[in-house]
C-alpha cells in the first residue's frame, strides 16, 4: 500500500473476512481507495479500478463524513464460499466476488445515483449482518434503518423493510404549526427535507408529505392564512405555496454578493404576515403581494463573519426588527431595515 501522494490517511474503516483471519479489507477516504490483503496485512493490493465508474468518477464527496465496510460471505459453484464486501459512502456499495467487482447497491439498475430512483436514502453510517443468515443485513442512513433480503445467487437487493414507521430519530431544525390545528405541522430537518402533515380538506398524522429538497431548513406558516407558507433548504433555497403545497413555486432570488447559511432562518411578520425575512449576512424581505425581493436591506451586513441565525419582527412595530448572527452580532432596525443599529456593543 502506498500513501498516494498523502502523508496521513484518515475516514479510514477496516473489515476482516468471515472466512479467512488473514483476509482484511482497508477503506482510506482521504485517498479514495480500497484496498485488500491475504496475508494478515504484510502486504496490500489495491481494488478500487473496478468500483462504479472508476475511483474517479463516483461520488467519494463526502467520505470524511459517512463511511464504513463490512463483510458478509456466499457459496460459490463448485462449493465453498467467498467473501462480499460492503461499503457505505453516499451510496452502498456491494462487491459480490471479494473485492474482484463492486455495484451500487442503492440506487436502481446498479447505476450509483442519489436521487429519483434512488432505492435507499444516502448518506450511509453503519452497517450489521444476521449472524445466523449472511444474506440478511441491515443498513443505516440519515434516512433511518433500511432491512435488506440479499439473493444468494446473484446479489441482488430486495429492500423489505424500512425500520423508521415508530423511530423519533429525525433531526428538526425548525417547526411550524398551523394556528388552529395543531396536528398540522411542518418543519425543515436534516437530510429528509420537509415533512408536511397538510392535506387538502382535512388531515391525518398518518398522511404526509414532503414538499422540500435536501436538508430541510426554515419553514414558516401564515398565522392568517395558514394555506400559505414558506419552506427552505439548504444554502437559502426558498419555496412559497398559496394552497397548502398541493402546488409551489421556487422563489430563490440570486444570493449573488451574500454569504449563506447552510440551515437558513425564515420568519413572517407576525402584524403583515405577507412579508417574509430570510437571512444571510444580510437581512432580505419578499413581499408575497407583489412577488417581489427587497435584498440587502439598507445595504448593511448584519454579520461581520458569520449569517444571521435568528430574528424576529416586533409584534407591536413592523418597523421593528433585530437580527442575531453566528459571530455574536446583535443588530436593530425602527424602519423596517432603511437604517440599522448594532446593539451587541
Amino acid at each position: 500500500m502506498t500513501s498516494g501522494g498523502s502523508s496521513s490517511y484518515s475516514a479510514m474503516a477496516v473489515a476482516a473476512s468471515k472466512l479467512d483471519p488473514d483476509t482484511i479489507y482497508l477503506l482510506v477516504g482521504t485517498i479514495k481507495k480500497i484496498f485488500k490483503s491475504t496475508n494478515g496485512g504484510a502486504s496490500w493490493f489495491d481494488t478500487t479500478g473496478a468500483f462504479p465508474n472508476g475511483s474517479g468518477s463516483y461520488n467519494w464527496s463526502q467520505r470524511t463524513y459517512d463511511w464504513y465496510m463490512g463483510t458478509s460471505y456466499r457459496p460459490v459453484d463448485g462449493g465453498g464460499s467467498t467473501d462480499v464486501i460492503y461499503i457505505g459512502l453516499i451510496d452502498v456499495v456491494q462487491s459480490w466476488d471479494a473485492g474482484a467487482t463492486w455495484r451500487s447497491y442503492g440506487g436502481a439498475g446498479f447505476t450509483p445515483t442519489y436521487s429519483g430512483t434512488a432505492i435507499t436514502h444516502n448518506d450511509q453510517h453503519s452497517f450489521a449482518v444476521n449472524p445466523n443468515n449472511p444474506h440478511d443485513v441491515l443498513f443505516g442512513n440519515d434516512g433511518g434503518v433500511y432491512r435488506v433480503s440479499v439473493d444468494s445467487v446473484t446479489g441482488a437487493p430486495t429492500y423489505d423493510t424500512s425500520l423508521n414507521d415508530r423511530l423519533g430519530i429525525s433531526q428538526f431544525y425548525d417547526i411550524a404549526v398551523h394556528p388552529t390545528n395543531i396536528d398540522n405541522v411542518a418543519g425543515g430537518t436534516q437530510d429528509n427535507a420537509t415533512p408536511h402533515s397538510f392535506r387538502a380538506g382535512g388531515s391525518t398524522l398518518s398522511a404526509w408529505g414532503n414538499p422540500g429538497a435536501g436538508d430541510g431548513a426554515g419553514t414558516v406558516i401564515n398565522q392568517q392564512a395558514p394555506d400559505k407558507q414558506f419552506t427552505s433548504w439548504q444554502f437559502q433555497g426558498i419555496y412559497y405555496t398559496t394552497n397548502n403545497f398541493a402546488s409551489k413555486s421556487n422563489v430563490t432570488p440570486s444570493w449573488s454578493g451574500h454569504v449563506r447559511p447552510f440551515i437558513g432562518e425564515l420568519v413572517l411578520d407576525p402584524t403583515t404576515p405577507d412579508l417574509m425575512y430570510a437571512g444571510t449576512n444580510y437581512l432580505n424581505r419578499y413581499d408575497t403581494n407583489t412577488a417581489t425581493w427587497s435584498l440587502k436591506l439598507g445595504a448593511q451586513a448584519v454579520s461581520s463573519s458569520s449569517t444571521v441565525r435568528a430574528m424576529a419582527v416586533a409584534p407591536s412595530d413592523s418597523n421593528r426588527i433585530y437580527t442575531t448572527a453566528g459571530d455574536g452580532e446583535v443588530w436593530m432596525t425602527k424602519d423596517k431595515g432603511v437604517t440599522w443599529t448594532q446593539i451587541d456593543t
